[in-house]
């Protein structure tokens, strides 16, 4: 049961953390360019398929979401998961544990998410809506982790650096594959408008990364000083060198964004007759997807973190 544990873990924060990404990234890079003139053709292509994203995650999370209840009730009784099921002690979690109201409440976000997508197909404003409440579907993860069980003066700094860290994690990750559509878009299409619309987004893109990783930082080190405490917990636990592979995982995908952003970036805005922005929108692609599948192993590590207990605990 801890290995279907770990894998639905993983899966419910990527799926998650992509439903929030591809919102966020419509919202605050895409749209403020989409929305020039001369950029119809691109908004009718990028918004229908991010949508389609959109709704696979947020069905993803929904049943990742339900399976990892399931999994948890019955881990938390001790009963297999057949038994926890017939003897209610599913709706004994939903309503006397911290996890089950946390997932009754994230639930309810994920209605009023579905809600405000559905409005949001004839009222623009609906966007920011569906954005704000994918930010917090993401961010509530908080409270069913290690960040939960944080207690004195540490618990409201845990919790709101876990918070802040998952949400930087998932605007990051879950905005490069929107970004990945729009630049295949531009390359395919060509043109000075194209690639006026990709260097646009890519630069918008760029800082909104600078953000994630200062915020991915600070709140790292916050739940590294509550969590590991002590360099003999760092490399004394399973725990310790999972946050390194964590660390390794993360600084790869720096690595690449600091090359996307310092070389590849200010290419696209090279003249189109030159060649440059065409190759480098291509290398811009090659590098998206690299970083999507450190992230991915990043959520993969995650969704083993949670079953250990912490190295402060241990050492």
């Amino acid at each position: 049961m801890d290995a279907t544990l770990i894998v639905v873990r993983a899966i419910h924060f990527a799926s998650t953390a992509m439903t929030a990404g591809v919102l966020i990234f419509l919202t605050a890079v895409a749209d403020p360019v989409l929305r020039r003139k001369g950029a119809r053709e691109a908004q009718s292509r990028l918004r229908p398929q991010s949508l389609r994203i959109v709704w696979t995650a947020l069905a993803l999370t929904l049943l990742s979401g339900a399976a990892w209840l399931l999994l948890q009730a019955a881990a938390m009784s001790g009963r297999p998961l057949a038994e926890a099921i017939a003897d209610g002690v599913v709706l004994v979690v939903l309503s006397k544990t911290q996890f089950g109201m946390i997932t009754s409440l994230r639930f309810a976000l994920a209605m009023l998410l579905v809600v405000s997508l559905m409005i949001a197909r004839v009222r623009p404003w609906a966007w920011l809506v569906s954005a704000i409440l994918a930010a917090c579907l993401v961010a509530a993860i908080a409270w069913t982790g290690h960040a939960a069980g944080t207690v004195g003066t540490k618990a409201p700094i845990h919790l709101a650096s876990d918070a802040l860290h998952l949400l930087a994690a998932a605007a990051w990750i879950g905005s490069l594959v929107p970004l990945g559509l729009l630049l295949r878009w531009a390359r395919l299409k060509g043109g000075e408008s194209g690639l006026s619309i990709a260097a646009q987004a890519a630069r918008r893109f760029s800082a909104l990364g600078i953000i994630c990783v200062g915020v991915l930082l600070a709140s790292g080190l916050v739940n590294s000083w509550i969590l590991v405490g002590s360099v003999a917990g760092l490399i004394g636990t399973d725990y310790g060198w999972l946050v390194l592979a964590k660390v390794v995982l993360f600084a790869a995908m720096v690595s690449i964004a600091v090359v996307n952003r310092t070389r590849l970036t200010p290419r696209l805005f090279e003249p189109a007759s030159s060649g440059m922005p065409v190759n480098a929108m291509r290398q811009l692609s090659r590098n998206i997807t690299i970083e999507m599948i450190l992230g991915l192993s990043i959520f993969a590590v995650v969704g083993v973190l949670g079953t250990l207990h912490p190295a402060i605990h241990l050492v």
